[in-house]
């Protein structure tokens, strides 16, 4: 069911962690064990009358290590503070390394002069000691930039110099770009997010705790509905480490989809498309709790509201960022350089500030389709004919079952024919008849009464790759013995199937 590459994670007490470690270890194998998560569940109170238990564990495992890939989280410090006229494609920067150093091996090519606007600059910033270095009086560790001179004239033309008020020159460091050097020696800017390994005490922050968790879904639904509900926080952490942004995320055991309501976060965020599947009994709620106070039957219930409303607090939040203004600086020639948000502006000196339209930012997919599992839409004897007698299948009159709707017909239609059930479905009017068409006329579908030969035709014109009818639906015995002729002159590539 896994591809090589995925991971699983499940959170679990101190009860039963070592039991399912080992049933883990002999599910995916020793080999594939990844890391166990310690976690903070709060930070206050007492659970026993011995110790306080404010912690549980988040075990991850992978389903073939060869094939892992772990990403880094975001690496920010408080340094990035500086922006420039680059920031929109290197991000903010920080001035912590000087070019010249006194603690490096001394290397006469790297004691070179360096001429801006007309001042001359020398490693260490006195001419004389540079001219006796040049002359063998330095030590085996002495003044000298750290880039070569090649190196220096490609981040100056490119914008990574910065000369102090001090006077001394001084090398930018971007967030999220660096120098890089190709196979022909020559250097390049190569951009990437800067990133660090997530480390396995990164959850022992209160930012993961259930009493966040517990001020976020009272935040969002009105009250506390679960007792120990897991913050979206952590969640989308290590959906950011583990997935790439088309990943499918499956959640066995979902509860109040919480990891449906991150997946969507984490999407809006870094403009991904993963898809969630939540899995989830449909258990009573107890009718002393909150939840069924507030009209939530079973969990499903809780889940699927809490689906809409994060989704609409989503779609929301990035309408109205939209909304906001913002200012581009401009050089002295006039010319735009870098957008600026207005909550997040550092003065660059020497750009003057206009105001601009924002880009706007993209709303993520926020639908989601409910579906229950069900015994078959068909009869028995639609599978097993051979073991009804013929008096028997001429009293029935359709091979499926009475209470079944179209829908449920599409949906197991797709199944058979291994469509994803999130797919595109279209609802249209096609010679006066309901048709449903899936992924832009990949699959066709009509499951209404009396389809006339002119409805066949209409569909078989289309040119699908699959056309679905159910048998009873056939307006006569004519529509029924032309139907094949009539897919062989518009459409003969179509794979018709007849319920």
């Amino acid at each position: 069911m896994f591809e090589f590459s995925s991971k699983t994670q499940v959170s679990i007490d101190d009860n039963e962690v070592d039991n399912l470690r080992k049933v883990c270890s002999e599910i995916f194998g020793l080999d594939n064990f990844l890391a166990e998560f310690p976690r903070v569940t709060k930070k206050g109170g007492k659970s026993t009358d011995t110790y306080a238990k404010n912690h549980d564990y988040v075990l991850t495992y992978c389903k073939n290590i060869n094939f892992v890939r772990i990403n880094g989280i975001a690496h920010i410090d408080s340094g990035f503070k500086f922006k420039d006229e680059f920031f929109e494609q290197r991000g903010a920067y920080k001035l912590n390394q000087t070019l010249d150093y006194n603690t490096l091996q001394y290397n006469k090519t790297m004691d070179y002069e360096i001429e801006l606007d007309g001042k001359i600059y020398v490693p260490g910033g006195d001419l004389e000691l540079q001219k006796q270095r040049h002359n063998g009086k330095h030590g085996k560790h002495d003044w000298v930039w750290r880039w070569s001179k090649k190196l220096f004239e490609f981040g100056y033309k490119n914008g990574w110099i910065e000369v102090s008020k001090s006077g001394r020159i001084y090398t930018k460091t971007y967030l999220n770009a660096t120098i890089d050097k190709d196979n022909n020696d020559n250097y390049y800017i190569k951009y990437s997010e800067r990133t660090k390994p997530i480390s396995t005490m990164d959850f022992t922050e209160s930012t993961y705790s259930n009493d966040n968790s517990n001020k976020e879904i009272t935040g969002l639904m009105g009250s506390a509905l679960f007792d120990y509900v897991k913050p979206t926080s952590l969640v989308k952490m290590l959906m950011s480490t583990c997935t790439e942004k088309n990943d499918i995320v499956l959640d066995f055991f979902s509860g109040s989809a919480t990891t449906a309501h991150a997946v969507m976060q984490l999407n809006a965020e870094d403009d991904g498309n993963r898809k969630f599947i939540m899995v989830q009994l449909p258990e009573p709620c107890d009718e002393k709790s909150e939840a069924y106070k507030a009209g939530y039957k079973n969990i499903c219930e809780i889940g699927k509201e809490r689906i809409r409303r994060a989704g609409d607090k989503i779609k929301r939040e990035i309408e109205e960022l939209n909304e906001k203004p913002i200012f581009i600086s401009k050089n002295e020639s006039g010319q735009v350089t870098t957008l600026f948000d207005t909550a997040n502006y550092i003065q660059v000196q020497g750009k003057d500030l206009t105001k601009l339209i924002r880009k706007e930012k993209i709303v993520p997919d926020i639908g989601f389709r409910v579906l229950k599992l069900d015994s078959s839409n068909m009869q028995p004897v639609y599978y097993n004919p051979e073991e009804y007698s013929q008096t028997l299948l001429d009293d029935l009159t359709d091979n499926i079952k009475a209470d079944r709707t179209p829908l449920d017909l599409l949906f197991q239609v797709m199944l058979d024919l291994g469509k994803p059930l999130s797919a595109k479905i279209e609802e249209k009017d096609i010679a006066g008849k309901k048709v449903y068409i899936v992924n832009d006329d990949d699959l066709i579908a009509c499951f209404n009464s009396n389809v006339t030969e002119e409805t066949v035709k209409a569909i078989a014109q289309l040119k699908p790759l699959y056309a679905v009818f159910r048998d009873s639906s056939l307006a006569n015995d004519s529509t029924a013995a032309n139907f094949d002729q009539i897919f062989a002159t518009y459409s003969p590539n179509t794979i018709r199937k007849v319920l």
